[in-house]
């Protein structure tokens, strides 16, 4: 009993102790009024540089909460001496309703950590406060008589939380001075940092100097009764870094996400996330009268007064950006690239001055009076424009453009009402125009001569709604990249919608499509490197695949020598598939793809085998059959060249992939008779020689009429010289098999007319035709052809029109020896 009852004692003492400590470790401590440092003296106070000065520190809330009953105020007093204030990571001050908290005139140090951060809330609510329960964390100088002593020495302001401040962090009449030299002036940054539930204003800035956010985010701040800004700026010049602003509203009044009025320089943005803002009369991103901005975000403006903006101002540049409001970018003098926009009311881009608009993408107009692009005058190029309303009113509306450069060019502009609504003489080059009821629609002046070189057609570039865009855009963006010639292109266009890294040259449509100009051919037996020319091919390298997979071709290495420029290492064997290869090329640092259907063909290697016919005429026109094999890439102008003189191409056509050629030549009346060789040129420097591929001969004589001669009999037309004739040395043929000819096949000699036709057999090239109406020299008629039914080129068979007589006594005796031999075979064969 006795230990159990130590043990219990030890217990409670060791709770009332740890208790003791906790109780003294997160002690309060009250601050109002104007500080004094006396107040605190000992280890929070201190006089240090010879007594000269105060150093207050302010511990993290594990040591110390601060609360701050009225406004506080910390400043150098009259007669006092110079103030510095030390505020360590993890302090805590909770301010109480309608209470201010203000540093003037006073050497500041304000620097937390991401695990321990400096946080100013609300008394009455530290964790989730209404909205301007409190009034303002302020940093504020007064006017002295020298410049220096009246700025305070502010290192950095890092890591700090403001939550439920009516003006949240109020920066005025702000400068830093850097004393570590001679004094001057240096940046004043607040880094980040946190401004939640303010009623009125984010982040104020008020006749500042150079001042600069850089990771902060605003968030959560609504007015019953006033407007609400995000940032406001006023007679201070700023610059903002990965600034966070969303979910601001006002009930009465309007929400603007940055509004900078009377700046004195150029307002810097890089960065900036404006989402989900809702004003009674007013929801505006921002107002920036001069600015240069990359990479906005702007999303879910929404208001019950006149349409949402994104950006409104004077002087502006805006790139890398993606931007969705009813009023897109508004600004006298713009210029806008890489950019997309979305969601747009009445326009997505205007201009009343000069507008510069490059590789940007607009879609989706909320009504159907909605312009994507709205200027008075300006260079609009390479934008897509797409709607899913073909009653929206117009992709591009331009006044009037620029003297010398071509100012609309490259755009696609797809489901419109109206594609081009131009003024004035203006330049039109090279655009796509797809689905738009009036493609073209001229307000006033003259037509532009220029309307011809563009694209009109149908392109299913609006299907964007199940899945990437920007691979229902390559048909388009493709069509227009084959389309524009090189000379439009310009080198300075570094830019990409999908803001990654631009290559040069060419963007289409705000995407970065890479692409090889020409189909690739070729050869089987081929090993080597081919150089080939592209567009937008990323130097950091490409991959390359293929559909269907490659069959007897590998693709060993491809090096990227250029944006424009490819190297790919390649073997095809003897026996590769001959088609056709799809190939897909993807960008290795974005990942963005260009596809073409038929970017790689396999081919035969050069030959030809045959030429048909082989004779011509002098003073013909005639259509030559080329057979072969690999015979693509043929330029008619270059690829045929005949020996001698007098031949000359007209036209040629590929009528069986590689495998067959039609070639029209014109022969001159006075070209040299005779043979002549074919040598076939193909654009990959192959070239191939058909030896005695035609001959020329004179044209034909008219014919003679014909002399009657008396018919001979001849054998039935069912009779033929069968393959295993064999011949005796008097050249009379010995049949080893009897054809069982009858004696009826033989007719008297001396008797009536045989309808059966007689061969010209005077023609000494057994087997060939003389061409109707030649005359060879011959008695015989040459008018006369063969009998269709023959089984050879020459003129054997028979046909039911009288023949000629035989040139001479001998061919006739020769047929009566051929008719008793036959007649001697078929008596054999009936005896045995």
């Amino acid at each position: 009993m006795m230990k159990s009852a130590v043990r219990s004692s030890i217990v409670c003492v060791l709770t009332l102790l740890l208790g003791w400590n906790i109780a003294y470790a997160q002690s309060t401590k009250s601050l109002s009024g104007t500080f004094d440092p006396s107040s605190l003296s000992g280890d929070e106070c201190v006089k240090q540089d010879g007594d000269t000065k105060w150093v207050c520190t302010f511990v993290a809330a594990s040591s110390v909460v601060y609360e701050i009953t009225s406004s506080l105020t910390f400043e150098k007093t009259g007669g006092g001496l110079p103030l510095e204030i030390v505020i360590k990571p993890g302090a805590e001050f909770r301010v109480a309703d309608g209470a201010s908290v203000i540093f003037r005139s006073s050497a500041l140090t304000l620097v937390g950590t991401e695990p321990h951060k400096i946080v100013f809330t609300s008394l009455t609510s530290p964790t989730k406060p209404a909205p301007g329960t409190w009034t303002r964390l302020m940093i504020e100088q007064t006017t002295g008589a020298d410049e220096f002593e009246r700025y305070p020495v502010i290192k950095s302001v890092d890591h700090v939380v403001v939550r439920g401040s009516r003006f949240g962090f109020v920066f005025s009449n702000v400068a830093a001075v850097d004393t570590s030299g001679a004094p001057k002036l240096v940046p004043v940054v607040l880094s980040n940092s946190e401004i939640s539930f303010c009623q009125r204003d984010g982040v104020s800035l008020s006749s500042a100097s150079n001042v600069s956010l850089k990771g902060v985010s605003i968030h959560d701040c609504t007015s019953d009764t006033e407007s609400v800004v995000g940032v406001s700026v006023s007679n201070s010049e700023t610059r903002l870094e990965q600034v966070t602003i969303r979910n601001l509203t006002a009930k009465t009044g309007s929400v603007t996400g940055v509004d900078v009025t009377n700046s004195p320089t150029q307002t810097h943005i890089d960065t900036l996330t404006v989402e989900k803002l809702s004003g009674e009369t007013d929801a505006t991103a921002a107002i920036i009268p001069s600015l240069y901005a990359l990479r906005v975000t702007i999303a879910g403006l929404s208001t019950n007064g006149i349409y949402s903006r994104g950006i409104v101002g004077t002087d502006c540049f805006v790139s890398e950006s993606s931007i969705s409001a009813g009023f897109g970018v508004k600004c006298q003098t713009l210029g806008i690239q890489r950019t997309i926009l979305s969601d747009f009311v009445q326009y997505a881009i205007a201009s009343t001055g000069q507008l510069t608009a490059e590789n940007n993408l607009i879609y989706n107009p909320a009504g159907v009076t909605g312009s994507g692009i709205y200027a008075t005058n300006g260079v609009v190029r390479f934008n897509t424009i797409v709607s899913e309303d073909p009653s929206a009113g117009q992709g591009i509306f331009v006044i009037k453009g620029t003297d010398n450069d071509p100012w609309i060019l490259g755009n696609i502009v797809h489901n419109f009402a109206f594609g081009i609504s131009y003024r004035n003489e203006a330049s039109v080059n090279y655009n796509l125009l797809s689905q738009t009821k009036t493609p073209f629609r001229k307000l006033d002046g003259t037509t532009p001569s220029t309307l011809t070189t563009n694209v009109i057609g149908t392109y299913g570039v609006n299907d964007y709604t199940t899945g990437d865009l920007s691979v229902a855009l390559r048909p388009a963006a493709l069509a227009i990249c084959n389309k524009i010639p090189k000379s439009f292109l310009k080198t300075n266009l570094i830019i990409d919608a999908k803001g990654k890294p631009r290559v040069d040259e060419l963007d289409i449509g705000g995407l970065e499509v890479p692409y090889i100009h020409d189909e690739l051919v070729l050869r089987r037996g081929f090993s080597g490197d081919l150089t080939v020319a592209g567009c937008n091919l990323s130097t950091g390298g490409v991959t390359l695949t293929f559909d269907p997979p490659l069959d007897g071709v590998t693709l060993s290495k491809v090096d990227v020598s250029s944006t424009t420029n490819a190297t790919l290492s390649l073997s095809v064997t003897a026996g590769a598939a001959l088609q056709t290869y799809a190939l897909t090329i993807t960008n290795d640092d974005s990942g963005v793809s260009g596809h073409d259907p038929k970017s790689l063909r396999v081919v035969d290697k050069l030959s030809v085998t045959g030429v048909s016919p082989g004779t011509v005429m002098q003073g013909q026109t005639v259509e030559l059959t080329l057979s072969g094999t690999g015979l693509a890439l043929l330029d008619c102008n270059s690829a045929f060249s005949f020996s001698g003189d007098g031949i000359t191409v007209v036209s040629c056509e590929e009528v069986a992939g590689n495998s067959s050629y039609k070639l029209t030549i014109s022969v001159s009346p006075s070209a040299t008779l005779g043979v002549r060789d074919l040598t076939v040129s193909s654009t990959d420097s192959m070239s191939v020689k058909q030896t005695a591929a035609v001959t020329v001969v004179e044209p034909a004589l008219e014919p003679v009429a014909d002399v009657e001669q008396p018919d001979v009999e001849q054998p039935d037309g069912g009779d033929s010289i069968e393959a295993d004739d064999q011949t005796t040395d008097d050249g009379i043929v010995a049949d080893s098999q009897p054809d069982g000819l009858s004696a009826d096949d033989l007719q008297d000699l001396s008797g009536g007319s045989d309808t059966t036709p007689q061969p010209d057999l005077s023609d000494t090239q057994n087997g060939v035709d003389t061409q109707n109406g030649v005359d060879t020299g011959s008695t015989d008629d040459a008018s006369v052809s063969g009998d269709s039914s023959g089984s050879g080129k020459g003129g054997g068979g028979c046909n039911s029109q009288p023949g000629p007589a035989p040139a001479s006594p001998w061919i006739l005796l020769l047929l009566i020896g051929a008719a008793w031999v036959l007649r001697r075979r078929e008596l054999g064969a009936a005896a045995s």
